[in-house]
């Protein structure tokens, strides 16, 4: 039978996931200026004192969300085969773009404060890290087989890391269509990767971005 305590938990744990959907559909429809303390204590049923002592304050909720975003990312990435270096990068961003597209309203209401929110930096900057730390790991498995002995990856990784933010933050705007967010990411992925490549990935991922500026000039 289980413990008066474990139960007490599990009840906490149902209540904070149910606070936590609640707060991502508001978000998703009334934006983020939109989901306020108050509002959400309401609509959960609870004072608000008795909210932020369960999950904390907004912006504490949303990085909670955006490490869990992160978490799908990198589990749909492991469960998918490995390959060259243009592979396994792809792999990755395709789990991104299946996270983002899979919730577009909550992400074009969430992007653009994830960085210009000062409660939101320090999660930003870990954020960063974490993707530079999952990528690099990817990369370095290839980087003898598929890079230049001297490409500096860790610094490409970092750019790829800021250009690609730049991308989605633009697409959450509106000043990038979502059609064109693919062919914009693989042919930014396609510079800097392809700057430092050889032999065989050399070639694919010049394709790669011959093919992305195409999807580009489309538009």
């Amino acid at each position: 039978m289980a413990s008066q305590k474990s139960m007490a938990n599990l009840q906490k744990e149902q209540r904070v996931f149910h606070i936590r959907e609640i707060a991502h559909q508001t978000l998703a429809e009334a934006g983020y200026e939109g989901l306020t303390m108050r509002g959400l204590a309401e609509k959960c049923g609870m004072s608000v004192p008795t909210l932020y002592n369960l999950i904390g304050g907004k912006d504490e909720i949303l990085a909670q969300d955006a490490v869990e975003a992160f978490r799908r990312v990198v589990r749909a990435t492991e469960a998918k085969p490995g390959g060259d270096a243009i592979d396994r990068t792809l792999n990755l961003y395709e789990a991104m773009l299946d996270e983002i597209m899979a919730d577009e309203a909550y992400y074009q209401a969430f992007l653009p404060y994830s960085s210009s929110v000062a409660e939101l930096r320090s999660f930003h900057e870990r954020g960063a890290r974490l993707y530079q730390s999952f990528l690099g790991a990817i990369l370095s498995a290839r980087k003898s087989q598929d890079f230049d002995d001297c490409f500096k990856l860790d610094l490409a990784i970092a750019e790829l890391y800021d250009l690609s933010m730049a991308v989605i933050i633009k697409w959450s705007t509106g000043s990038v269509e979502s059609a064109q967010l693919r062919h914009r990411l693989y042919y930014g992925i396609s510079l800097i990767l392809g700057s430092g490549m050889k032999g065989g990935a050399k070639e694919k991922i010049t394709l790669l971005g011959q093919q992305a500026a195409e999807g580009i000039s489309q538009k």
